[in-house]
């Protein structure tokens, strides 16, 4: 025993002597002038002093300036701490808006001119919005957005947010559109087609609203979860801000809606995912003071803000509630995507049937030049495409003209909706419309649609099972900030 412990002693030593008597010999790293770098000598290159002189001076001065950089590291970031310690006391602001101007024009046959109304060619700005969000205190963030579209300034999103709560996740108190649906909560500025879809605010659900309304998502950011209050006159156009009064029979809204990711493909970010989601609305209806007969309708537009209503039931004078089901499911496959949403309505009347009305649509769209629908995952909806190259037009310095493409998308959408039923016609709409959008860069594209649209059992004032038609063609310039 004390032969091996006496072995494994003398060979330690004798490795130990042998590393000196290398490191003498010149192994250890020599400075080469000529590169300014580290040389390593073969073993029977013997450094010389000067060498070894200049290296050491050349390591002193390395230590030198990693000190004066760990010293302008740490004034960049107490610099920082003392601007987060500032902001700290007051609310952060950032300016946006959007511009987006429509021209559109409509060939109706004579069955849709006497039902409907002549829909006259026009332009028009469709939106100009500005601005102001920001967040502060590390929990609280707020929009206020004005839209003078219309010529004066009307109320949008106005609210603030509470975040970071247990349990609730975020808090929104104010007016914003209410929890449901897919196209519905997907901004303007990122929709596929010119307006949103015949069922998005299908009888004023769907609409911005006051109200209250909690949401979050999950730590994988696989699902969302929405659920929300509201103030809700079910007239015939979305209420703007203030509100008409109403009497304290009804008059509240109820959503819910509940989003989830089966597939996302982590590996591209995307590319590649499956939305599955549903909503349901529980809505009880309120009379207005000024007109007791004003409670619910439904009407519906073939795809063009300046077109007239081809589906409508006139007001449904006594409604007591309405219950909602929404549908929604999506598919992104590289450059390729489908959506579709389908929903149902139920009415209870108390002089009438209660009537059930539903719709829905889907849509496929291809990006020619190989871009994707981006998603946004903890709040289930879509978001800003980015071109994978900009369009731009320059000329070099050897005079050739260089350009860029932008993003190209192709699009096509079919509809259905049905509000005749239970002794009301409102009529039975289709649409087919097909589009083509040219993304110049992330904030800038133009937009043109063509939309087919026919609707039948529309009352029985003139020509009644008689089909009304109307093509329409539309151009969009849109830009956002």
């Amino acid at each position: 025993m004390h032969g091996r412990t006496f072995f494994w002693l003398a060979f330690g030593l004798a490795a130990a002597v042998s590393c000196s008597v290398a490191n003498a010999q010149g192994i250890a790293p020599a400075f080469d002038p000529a590169y300014q770098a580290v040389a390593y000598p073969t073993p029977n290159t013997q450094a010389t002093d000067a060498q070894l002189v200049n290296f050491s001076a050349d390591d002193a001065g390395l230590s030198e300036r990693v000190e004066e950089l760990e010293a302008a590291l740490k004034k960049i970031k107490d610099k920082d701490a003392a601007a987060k310690k500032k902001a700290a006391g007051k609310m952060s602001v950032t300016v946006g808006g959007r511009m987006q101007w429509d021209w559109e024009t409509f060939d109706q046959n004579a069955v849709s001119i006497n039902r409907d109304g002549d829909f006259l060619n026009g332009t028009e700005p469709r939106r100009a919005r500005i601005f102001l969000k920001g967040e502060g205190f590390d929990v609280i963030e707020y929009k206020f957005q004005l839209d003078f579209a219309g010529g004066d300034a009307a109320f949008k999103d106005v609210y603030f947010q509470i975040n970071e709560l247990p349990y609730l996740g975020h808090v929104r108190v104010g007016q914003f559109y209410e929890c449901w649906g897919l196209e519905t909560q997907t901004s303007s500025n990122y929709i596929t087609f010119m307006e949103r879809s015949i069922i998005s605010e299908l009888g004023n659900v769907g609409g911005r609203k006051t109200g209250v309304m909690a949401w979050d998502y999950d730590a994988c950011e696989r699902m969302t979860w929405w659920l929300g209050a509201y103030v809700a006159r079910e007239n015939s156009d979305p209420p703007e801000f203030p509100f008409d009064d109403f009497d304290d029979d009804g008059g509240t809204a109820v959503d819910a809606r509940f989003t989830y990711l089966p597939w996302y493909d982590e590996a591209t970010e995307g590319r590649g995912l499956l939305h599955l989601g549903m909503a349901y609305s529980y809505r009880d209806i309120a009379s207005v003071t000024n007109n007791a007969t004003d409670r619910v309708r439904f009407r519906a537009r073939p795809d063009f803000h300046l077109a007239g209503y081809m589906a409508d039931t006139g007001q449904l004078q006594d409604v007591n509630n309405m219950n909602a089901l929404g549908i929604e499911s999506a598919l992104v496959y590289g450059p390729f995507s489908l959506q579709a949403e389908y929903a149902m309505y139920w009415l209870d009347r108390t002089a009438n049937a209660n009537p059930r009305f539903d719709g829905g649509y889907i849509f496929a769209s291809w990006f020619l030049t190989g871009e994707n629908r981006a998603y946004k995952r903890t709040q289930g909806v879509f978001s800003r495409v980015k071109p994978l190259e900009n369009f731009f037009r320059v000329r070099a310095e050897d005079g050739c003209i260089y350009t860029g493409k932008g993003a190209w998308e192709l699009a096509y959408r079919a509809e259905y909706l049905n509000l005749s039923d239970a002794g009301v016609r409102g009529g039975v709409l289709t649409t087919h419309t097909v589009g083509v959008n040219w993304y110049l860069n992330p904030y800038t594209r133009f937009m043109v649609n063509y939309v087919s649209a026919r609707s039948h059992d529309k009352g029985n004032a003139y020509a009644p099972g008689v089909d009304g038609t109307c093509d329409g063609f539309g151009v969009r310039a849109q830009i956002d900030f």
